[in-house]
């Protein structure tokens, strides 16, 4: 029997789960970085579109189309109803959003805010029915 002590790991074997590990990592924030790329927020007012928001300009707008104006705020990427006059006020408590999906509703003044979320494969053709 032999009784040389047996090695888990060669040096090679350090080497290759270190690239693993580093290739791992540089995919994971690449993907992080590109999930947030998306700099744009739509306003809805009774299901019409009428605003796109520039998510990456710190700013006040103004949503003059109700009786008391709404007031919307961008800040760090981020977007969220500061001031209505709402009675619950949930589109306030919803706080801010900032990533594809997200949104933020007011049903009294049927009002939605929300991330788009895009597809790189929407003009595709996924199947064929006949």
């Amino acid at each position: 029997m032999n009784t040389s002590s047996i090695r888990l790991f060669k040096a090679g074997d350090i080497f290759f789960w270190i690239l693993v590990l580093a290739g791992a990592y540089f995919l994971q924030s690449v993907m992080m970085n590109s999930a947030g790329t998306d700099s744009i927020a739509i306003i809805e007012i009774n299901g019409d579109i009428k605003y796109h928001i520039d998510l990456r300009e710190p700013k006040d707008y103004i949503l003059k189309e109700f009786d008391k104006p709404v007031k919307i705020t961008v800040q760090d990427h981020h977007i969220a109803v500061s001031e209505n006059d709402c009675n619950q006020k949930v589109c306030i408590r919803m706080g801010y959003i900032s990533r594809p999906g997200q949104m933020i509703a007011c049903v009294p003044k049927k009002l939605l805010i929300y991330i788009p979320v895009h597809h790189e494969a929407q003009d595709s053709i996924n199947a064929i029915t006949g």
